[in-house]
Formats: C-alpha cells, structure tokens, sequence
C-alpha cells in the first residue's frame, strides 16, 4: 500500500461554473482536465485536485473556504472576477497558511500585501494604445463606460485617472442598468468618429447592445473584459466590423503544451493561464518557491509582497471589415528587454 505524503498542501477549485459570468470558469476547469488527462503522455507532474461549484456567490466562497480549510486544504484556486477575490481577502489575513491562485483577476486595488496569488498582471495594453492616439490626436476624448457601484469597473475607472494625458480627455458614462440603444447614444450624443469608447462594465451588457440591428456608434470600441475576446452573433458582427480592438494578457514565448492546449480545445474552451496556474499550485503543494517555475505563457515572477505577476505581455486583436480577428500587436515588459511593442507588419 502506498503511503500518504503528508508534506503536500492539498488542494481545491472554487470555481464559478455557473451563472452569467461562467464562461471564463468553465474554460479553466476544461483546461485543468485537459492537463490532467494527458499528464502520462506529456509527462506532467500535475496531480488532480477536487473543484467546487461557487456559482457566484461569495456567501458560497466563504462557506466553502471554512469548510475546506477545516479539512485540511491549504492551497484554494479560484476568485477569478476581482469583486469576489476583494471579499476573500480578510479570510486569508484571518488564515495566514491558507495560499490563494487567482487566474484572471486585475484589479490594481487589490496590489496590496496578500498570500492570493495572481496570474494575469495588471492591463496596460489600453492605456498605452490610447497614449500612442493621443500623440496624433490631441483633442480625442475618451468615453468610459462605466457600472456605478460596481468594484470592478470602480478600480478600472480609478486606473485610467491615474494617468494624467488620457483623464484630461476622459468623459464617464454613469449606467446603473442595463444599457440600451437610447441610453448609451444620449451619452454619446456629442462623440465624434476619432473618439475612443472603454468598455467598463460587466454586469449591463454593453455589448448586447450592438445586436440591435444597425446600430452602430461614432467611436471606437477598445475592451478587455474577460479573458479572451467575444464570440459576436453575426448582427455584433455587423455592427462592430472595423469598430472594435480587444486587448488580452498573452504569453509572448508560450510553451509547446500552452499552444498544443489551445489547439485542442480551441479558443472558446481554453484558459491562456491554465497551464501556468497548475505549475504554480504544483510547486506551492510542494511547499516551493513558484518565481523558479518556467512560465509557459510568459515569464513566471510575482511580486514578494503583493503576489502579483511582474511582467506582462499583452495581446491586441482588431475586428475587421471583413469581420475576422486580426492579431495587431504585442505590448510586454521583459525583465531583460525592458517595456515596447512588437508590431505586426502586414
């Protein structure tokens, strides 16, 4: 009989697998499987661990931490939306040998000192795009579209402010309901086709919006919401051809078994951080440092303090005319090449 290793922290998902923000969830549990399934032909050194519905609720989250904590699990991947990680983080002060993975998480609020930690470094790809339109374009304004009460679109707002060429021009659309065609055109009713739109909210449907057939608006559409960019239902399609840029944290040197990931389960069912979450929660079950791990979607360091990933690469994808999906360009920070932007040449 083999004997129990009790020098491994054990490990749980909680992971939001349904609900209207499911989609992500779901795609990282498909991921962990995947890795999981073909561990003996890619000899990975990945172990299964169980994963818990929280179907959104963090009145779940918190139920399931105490309950699982109480039987002896250490290491907790999940809280992938920031509003949910930001109500967990007085659990982790409470229990200090208690690690949390967070795959999708940004929000710069939540930089601070935590034992969470987080795969996806803070987006920057936006605010540099529109730092490079402003230098052609001095007298565009920005149009940001933002959820009131929302933590997410609280913090995201909070970080454009923060630099000071792109808040001059910044003008905020307060929406606390769902959007529709007559409310978002009121708030663009002085918007010119040089103009640029930020999508800052989850929960109200800003993109629904564009199933409206031929509804269109004058300016362009920049967006990172989610982790990977939206299917359009062919009137969105219509609608948003040539209108709109989603930026997206990709790994610049991805791994062979990353891309061999995404080509088996396609776009849709793949989550780009996957691979690197189960590295990470590998080593930390093993009680090691995770910042000696070979990233396989970009280098694997995080900060000593906030557990934040250090150095991010991000990918950005134009809907065009023809309404396909073109990679544009890649914006990285290197801890050899330092920060710039690597432009694809049609």
């Amino acid at each position: 009989m083999k004997k129990k290793n009790n020098n491994i922290l054990k490990t749980a998902g909680l992971l939001e697998l349904t609900g209207p923000f499911s989609n992500d969830d779901t795609a990282i549990k498909k991921t962990f499987e995947y890795y999981w399934t073909n561990k003996c032909k890619y000899s990975l050194p990945f172990n299964k661990f169980p994963i818990y519905n929280t179907q959104g609720s963090i009145k779940r989250n918190l139920q399931l931490l105490n309950c699982l904590y109480k039987c002896g699990y250490r290491i907790f991947v999940g809280f992938s939306r920031s509003s949910i990680l930001i109500e967990v983080l007085d659990w982790f002060k409470k229990h200090p040998d208690a690690i949390g993975i967070s795959l999708t998480s940004t929000a710069s609020n939540l930089s601070v000192e935590k034992n969470i930690y987080r795969l996806t470094p803070i987006d920057q790809g936006i605010q540099v795009n529109l730092e490079e339109n402003i230098k052609t374009n001095p007298s565009l304004s920005i149009y940001f579209i933002y959820e009131v009460g929302d933590f997410f679109s609280t913090d995201y707002l909070a970080s454009f402010k923060k630099n000071p060429e792109i808040n001059k021009r910044l003008i905020v659309c307060s929406f606390n309901e769902r959007i529709t065609t007559t409310s978002l055109s009121k708030c663009l009713a002085n918007a010119k086709t040089t103009d640029f739109i930020i999508n800052g909210t989850v929960n109200y449907g800003f993109l629904e919006v564009f199933d409206t057939p031929n509804y269109t608006v004058p300016p362009y559409i920049y967006d990172s919401i989610g982790s990977k960019h939206p299917e359009f239902s062919a009137t969105q399609s219509q609608n948003l051809k040539g209108k709109y840029t989603y930026f997206s944290y990709k790994g610049v040197n991805t791994a062979f078994l990353w891309r061999k990931g995404l080509e088996d389960l396609t776009n849709k069912n793949f989550a780009p951080q996957g691979f690197d979450a189960l590295q990470v929660q590998t080593q930390l079950s093993l009680k090691q440092n995770p910042n000696y791990l070979e990233g396989a979607a970009g280098v694997l360091q995080f900060d000593p303090i906030t557990k934040d990933r250090k150095f991010f690469s991000v990918l950005r994808e134009d809907f065009t005319d023809t309404k396909e999906w073109r990679l544009n360009s890649l914006i990285f920070d290197d801890p050899l090449l330092g920060d710039f932007i690597a432009d694809k040449i049609l």
